[in-house]
């Protein structure tokens, strides 16, 4: 997990996150996403998600979004 915190207040900030899960035939795969607040924050948004299959998508927390 990596974070950028905004340093104005008038800007957003975000949370990225690579994980690893098996795709149809058992491998591991890197799926990664990037998430960001919804409004403008000085606080990045919680650790995501991960997602269920290598084809999902991670799953931002309330208040913030996939980008």
């Amino acid at each position: 997990m990596m974070t950028a915190t905004a340093k104005h207040p008038e800007l957003r900030s975000y949370t990225t996150a690579v994980f690893m899960v098996a795709n149809d035939r058992g491998l591991p795969v890197s799926v990664a996403g990037t998430c960001a607040t919804d409004a403008p924050s000085t606080t990045p948004p919680p650790m995501p998600e991960p997602p269920d299959t290598a084809e999902g998508d991670i799953l931002c927390a309330s208040g913030s979004s996939r980008i």
